[in-house]
This record gives structure tokens, C-alpha cells and sequence, in this order.
């Protein structure tokens, strides 16, 4: 109880030293992202490998080239799709699909995420953090989606990426996640490569009693490690241009 208050009072004095609400988010293309710490090329694929309590894992991050539009703000705002198929000893254990769009000063949000439980390559079903803006709206969604109104920050433009910034990346009723960046313009090495320009982000969700973990994105890459307790992922191919 002890440590689940002390994150609680971390998560408030995060957002109370976030940036200012702004306006709403304008979107003229949305699906052309320029944002060098979340690259997307349709087709493209990024390829991890890791561990998880123990177990080999490896994750398949596919970026589709099928788009999804969606009801918001008075219009609709179409969106790129993000498909992560993660494996645990050589079996498909989880399937997500994360929607993500550029608005015009350079954010990348989201418009939601789902995620399909598998046992024996067969889908089981979604898990209860499934979200969508407008909530299940298309045939395939689980109805469960909770229903966001708004979009989440996916990640704040690049001129904003200073060391201390920090911004909810999802909140459901149950489980926040806010991302803080601790370093920018690091060196990191992976199986894949050598990368310099990197940025450390910490995540701090709530909804895992205070669960700490850190992601590195380099530029023209994305994500190139994630570590958290009892787990890890480090790129090891990508077919990005």
C-alpha cells in the first residue's frame, strides 16, 4: 500500500509539472509523420528479441499499411496503424494495434490501442486496457473497448523532448501511464547497431502498483531497448529506410 501511495503522489507531481493544456489538435495529414522518434513507413518492420521473468521473448512491430479513420473534433482524423505481435519461448502470446497520427506542430498522438490475449495462435480475448476514441466503432473491435473522448499523447514533438518534460501517455479509469524524459543526445548499442542522438524516457504506470521501466528512441529508428523489472527488449533488425 505504502509504495502504490508513493507512486500516486509521484503520477500527481508529474502532471502538475507537465506543459500547459494547449488547444485542441489540428490535423491537415495526419498520416504523414515526420517525427524522427516515431518513424512510420508502411510495410516496414522492427524486430526485438529479449526476456520476461526469465523467458526468451521476441516482439514483431509491423507498420501496416491499412489506415483507420475516426470521429473526433467535428470530423474524422485518419490514422496510421502500428500491429506489435509479441512471442514468449517461440509462442504468440499477444497481438496489439495502436492507431497514431501527426497533428500539424509535430505531436504524434493516439487514437487508441488493442490488445488480443493468444493461446495456440488463437485469439482469446482482449485485454481489459483496451481503448479507442469513440470506443468500438468497427466490426473486430471488443465491445469492452473503454470509449476515450479525446486522443492520448503518443509523443510530444521533437523541440519539446528536453530533459524533465513530462506527459500522460494513457489514462483509463484505472491505469495512467505518464512518460518523463531523464536524458537526450545519449549513445546507445543494441544487437541491431551503434546509435547516437538517443533520448531516455521513464514510464511510471499506476495501474502496476508504481511500475518503473525506460525506453530509448533514437532518431529515424523509434524504439531501440525497453527495461523494466524482470523484463528487457533490444532491437535487433529493422527494415527501416
Amino acid at each position: 500500500m505504502l509504495a502504490r501511495f508513493l507512486a500516486l503522489l509521484l503520477v500527481a507531481a508529474l502532471v502538475a509539472g507537465a506543459a500547459p493544456a494547449a488547444d485542441p489538435p489540428v490535423f491537415s495529414a495526419p498520416t504523414v509523420i515526420t517525427h524522427a522518434y516515431a518513424p512510420f513507413h508502411p510495410g516496414s518492420v522492427n524486430i526485438f528479441r529479449g526476456r520476461a521473468e526469465g523467458v526468451p521473448t521476441a516482439t514483431l512491430v509491423t507498420h501496416l499499411p491499412a489506415t483507420r479513420s475516426f470521429a473526433w473534433g467535428g470530423g474524422t482524423v485518419e490514422t496510421c496503424a502500428l500491429q506489435e505481435q509479441d512471442f514468449e519461448a517461440g509462442a504468440l502470446v499477444e497481438v496489439s494495434t495502436t492507431w497514431i497520427a501527426q497533428d500539424d506542430a509535430g505531436n504524434v498522438r493516439c487514437f487508441g490501442e488493442i490488445s488480443w490475449t493468444y493461446q495456440a495462435g488463437v485469439p482469446v480475448e482482449a485485454e481489459e486496457d483496451s481503448w479507442l476514441v469513440g470506443g468500438a466503432t468497427q466490426p473486430g473491435d471488443p465491445p469492452g473497448a473503454f470509449a476515450a473522448t479525446d486522443p492520448c499523447m503518443y509523443l510530444p514533438s521533437e523541440d519539446q523532448l528536453v530533459p524533465g518534460l513530462s506527459f500522460v501517455a494513457q489514462q483509463l479509469p484505472e491505469e495512467i501511464e505518464t512518460l518523463t524524459v531523464m536524458q537526450v543526445d545519449q549513445g546507445v548499442k543494441v544487437p541491431a547497431g551503434k546509435f547516437e542522438g538517443a533520448i531516455r524516457l521513464q514510464e511510471l504506470d499506476d495501474g502496476e502498483d508504481g511500475a518503473l521501466s525506460s525506453k530509448w528512441l533514437v532518431p529515424n529508428v523509434g524504439l531501440v531497448r525497453d527495461k523494466g523489472k524482470g523484463e528487457r527488449g533490444e532491437l535487433i533488425a529493422s527494415s527501416l529506410p
